[in-house]
């Protein structure tokens, strides 16, 4: 791991260094500014591998997690600095351009996968988004001065790829990636090649998953916030394809909540009538929803945060495709530890966002229903972890 860069003519500082050629197995959904675009930004890498080092380090205390975050992956404040970890993304742009494609393509190839097309729906509603398509390889380099903050970073870089996703969807099944090769291989610790087989694979999520919390200095405690304290994993029977592996899991998804008693006719009254429902259960699945009705002429509802600043609250459940290193895709669920959609005295505002005549918008209670729960009950794995 070792590679040394001349400084200046006198010295020469350490600099380490690994190299992972990542493929692209679901759509991946990335922009910057202009959401039109396609871009590969190192930054949205960063992000999510900083929220995978919060989610295993599961520390209760609350700052000194963010000093030992910051210490590692930067912020603004002066005693921190910056990243002790450089993140570079190197691809062949020419290349790149030939898989990025219009969302009406994606569209028109899950025609016949519900239950994908569940999972993916709010990036499906785009007129004029583009993704970027499945088999882009590219090269993400890790590079640090520090050989155990870089340990720090390839095991965050290991939940990115085999544990959710990265960019829009992420969570529902959106930006899956595998890793086709390492370099130089034997200075990481951990095992990124997937080998078939309900029992192989549950076996190699255990012994990485206990190195990474070994190197990250896992905390163990139950958060407020997203983390892998107590979390379960769910595993699938395999797929040809990553479309019918979403759409296994995707499916089950759909069923269950499809029309689900109390949530659906309630919005629908609220968007006749204005009739405040008592909650909103669904919430519990995380925040935005959005409801629209054919047999309202497409009314539509949003529900979100009443805080216009905390509208958004991530879902606890992570839906993924693994693809093993003999090409066949697992369906995949992770149940992450979160002990609260919004903060205790915010409220779930539902929100008529139809044309023409509104609705006054209105807020309840958040639900505890135990949702989740019962969702996850409903399941019928061939195989399961606790993490």
């Amino acid at each position: 791991m070792g590679v040394y860069k001349k400084s200046n003519q006198r010295e020469y500082t350490a600099m380490y260094e690994v190299t992972f050629e990542l493929e692209t197995i679901t759509p991946l959904f990335m922009s910057g500014a202009d959401r039109d675009n396609v871009e590969l930004r190192p930054s949205a890498f960063k992000g999510m591998m900083r929220f995978w080092w919060r989610a295993v380090r599961a520390d209760a205390n609350t700052k000194k997690l963010w000093e030992k975050e910051s210490t590692l992956f930067g912020a603004a404040e002066e005693e921190f600095g910056k990243s002790k970890v450089q993140v570079i993304l190197d691809y062949d742009r020419e290349v790149f351009g030939k898989f990025v494609r219009k969302i009406s393509g994606l569209r028109s190839i899950l025609s016949n996968y519900n239950g994908t097309k569940y999972l993916l729906y709010s990036v499906l509603l785009s007129q004029n988004r583009c993704f970027l398509d499945t088999g882009f390889r590219f090269r993400l380099i890790l590079r640090s001065q520090d050989c155990s903050s870089l340990q720090g970073a390839v095991a965050a870089l290991w939940c990115v790829v085999n544990l959710g996703g990265i960019g829009a969807r992420a969570r529902r099944g959106g930006g899956n990636l595998t890793v086709i090769n390492v370099f130089p291989r034997e200075i990481v610790e951990f095992d990124f090649q997937i080998k078939g087989g309900i029992d192989k694979i549950l076996d190699w999520f255990q012994q990485n998953v206990k190195k990474i919390k070994r190197t990250i200095d896992a905390q163990g405690s139950h958060q407020s916030y997203s983390s892998l304290s107590a979390a379960q994993l769910f595993l699938f029977d395999s797929a040809p394809t990553w479309e019918a592996a979403l759409n296994n899991i995707g499916h089950s998804f759909l069923q269950f909540r499809n029309r689900r008693s109390p949530d659906y006719h309630s919005v629908k009254n609220y968007l006749q009538h204005g009739t405040r429902p008592s909650t909103i259960e669904k919430a519990e699945f995380g925040l935005p929803i959005l409801y629209q009705y054919r047999s309202l002429q497409g009314k539509r509802a949003v529900i979100e945060g009443s805080d216009s600043e905390k509208q958004r609250s991530a879902s606890s459940l992570i839906f993924k495709a693994l693809k093993t290193v003999e090409g066949s895709f697992y369906p995949m669920i992770l149940h992450i530890t979160k002990q609260q959609i919004l903060a205790k005295r915010d409220r779930i505002r539902i929100r008529d966002i139809s044309r023409g005549s509104r609705q006054q918008a209105v807020t309840v209670v958040p639900s505890n229903s135990q949702i989740v729960d019962k969702f996850l009950s409903s399941l019928k794995p061939t195989g399961r972890l606790a993490l």
